[in-house]
């Protein structure tokens, strides 16, 4: 799962279970992140628009760099992304919520080929059985990376301070003492494909599991922090058939968001 779709499926969520939805939102997040052997930083400019009671459009751009140090001969140190933003989600009334992304850019290491260009796409639907319920179903594809991912789970407003998502690939229990702090537990998986400049293809996946904390503060701004432990951290090159692994390590993230 790229970390875009992380941020699609978190604003999906909130508008499947909300009756109000904001007309418009703009929002810059950036996040910087470090554990053994890599460091990764992403940054993004998303807009959220209500065209009609039905319509949401989401369109924006973003970039994502992973460095790696003391990897293996043959392993790449750096994998990054330049894309735009494009999406749309549906509203059936009060009932489902259709979401289509499209994120159409290039994929590659420290220099882009003609052939790191790749579009994932994501299909969700959420369907509310009741206004704390809906359940989730839906798939990932990337070109590059030679995956179709399935999303599949569910999500709950507990009560007025308990909030569950259990959406694979990513599970997210929140409690909200207040207005301003939300504290969560997550398990997700985290990666997509990419094109080397040698003409190879490498699909790289890690899963984090870990606890975080958000504080909001005036005029749309946020920040957070997340801990944890990364494993199963995989550069795969389905193409040859080779897999090799790094080791498992603590990660931390510090972020930043500005919504206006």
């Amino acid at each position: 799962m790229t970390r875009l779709l992380a941020f699609a499926l978190g604003s999906l969520m909130v508008n499947a279970m909300a009756m109000d939805v904001s007309p418009s939102t703009l929002t810059l997040d950036g996040l910087a992140g470090y554990e053994a052997h890599e460091a990764h930083e992403r940054v993004s400019l998303t807009l959220d628009q209500a065209v009609d009671e039905h319509w949401h459009l989401l369109l924006g751009s973003a970039g994502e760099r992973l460095d790696f140090t003391g990897v293996s001969a043959g392993l790449p140190v750096t994998l990054q992304s330049v894309a735009a933003i494009l999406g749309g989600e549906y509203r059936v009334q009060d009932d489902a919520v259709f979401a289509l992304s499209l994120q159409p850019g290039w994929y590659g290491d420290e220099n882009f080929s003609s052939g790191a260009f790749d579009m994932p796409v994501t299909l969700v639907l959420a369907y509310p059985l009741n206004d704390r319920w809906a359940v989730v179903g839906g798939l990932e594809y990337s070109h590059l990376g030679d995956y179709i991912l399935p999303i599949i789970g569910v999500s709950a407003n507990l009560d007025s301070h308990w909030k569950m998502d259990l959406v694979f690939p990513q599970a997210t229990l929140s409690y909200e003492p207040d207005k301003q702090n939300t504290v969560s537990l997550c398990v997700e998986l985290l990666g997509t494909g990419y094109q080397l400049a040698d003409g190879r293809r490498v699909s790289y996946y890690e899963s984090h599991a870990g606890a975080s904390w958000e504080r909001k503060f005036q005029d749309g701004l946020s920040a957070r922090v997340k801990a944890g432990w990364a494993f199963e951290r995989v550069f795969d090159f389905y193409q040859v058939g080779n897999r090799e692994r790094l080791g498992n390590t603590p990660f931390v993230e510090l972020g930043l968001s500005w919504k206006w």
